[in-house]
């Protein structure tokens, strides 16, 4: 006489069918119910006594599918910085993305030496601060289950930090006072900004030249949110000129 045991299983949300479909094409497996209550199918296995059974229930299935290769990867250079960004992938047990970086794309083939971070499935984007400007970085991306299966890489893309100048400088204003004009301005929170150049003329259209040059003004040590520098001995008649304030001689702002 044949051995039967119930198998009582709940399964992830919107997973019934497919939970089910899988468990009709296992052997040993006599019928499988889908049913609504705490449980969400009832399966009957079936076998010639106790051990068959036994062995068919307590047996661990695993998982051997990895992931999709990720879509959509691409790198955004800045200053001492790569942005990674990609697409989601959908796989209902995804648990994180592996990035890989190589300086030399003929060798480039992820390892564990090659790894640079993993991020959880949540995260599609990921700032790369630890390389240098004018160096060529290459990027491949997997993906991983729960189950630790790493899909196949995707094509490389590439990043190349470059030094870009600082953005221009934040709330320039101009006081008049009796000979002299005092110029204020907020500093940029750049890493590397030296310190700031001011310009004057008395055309308020004029361009940033050097002739036009009233005073460079170093960058003070320490943390300051604000900077200030006075243009002394300006006549009376000169108050309305135009004054350019420039960030260690790129970005422009006026007062």
């Amino acid at each position: 006489m044949a051995t039967k045991a119930y198998l009582l299983i709940e399964t992830a949300v919107g997973k019934t069918r497919d939970v089910a479909n899988t468990l009709s094409d296992l052997p040993g497996i006599a019928t499988v119910d889908v049913v609504t209550g705490p449980y969400d199918i009832i399966a009957v296995v079936s076998g010639d006594d106790m051990t068959v059974v036994g062995d068919l229930v307590t047996g661990t299935p695993t998982d051997q599918t990895p992931p999709a290769i990720p879509t959509g990867l691409t790198a955004m250079s800045g200053d001492h910085y790569v942005d990674l960004s990609w697409d989601e992938n959908l796989e209902y047990d995804l648990k994180s993305y592996l990035i890989y970086r190589s300086t030399d794309s003929l060798t480039f083939v992820p390892s564990v030496a090659s790894l640079l971070a993993e991020v959880l499935k949540a995260d599609t984007s990921y700032k790369d601060t630890t390389v240098n400007n004018g160096v060529v970085y290459y990027y491949r991306l997997k993906a991983m289950d729960i189950g630790d299966n790493a899909g196949l890489a995707g094509e490389a893309v590439t990043g190349t930090p470059t030094d870009l100048p600082p953005g221009k400088p934040l709330d320039p204003a101009a006081e008049s006072g009796d000979g002299r004009i005092t110029i204020s301005w907020t500093v940029g929170s750049e890493y590397d900004l030296a310190g700031h150049i001011i310009y004057r003329n008395t055309d308020s259209s004029f361009p940033d030249t050097t002739t036009d040059s009233l005073a460079a003004v170093p960058l003070p040590a320490g943390p300051a949110p604000t900077t200030t520098a006075s243009a002394s001995h300006v006549e009376e008649d000169e108050a309305d000129c135009g004054i350019w304030d420039t960030a260690a001689h790129k970005g422009e702002s006026r007062a």
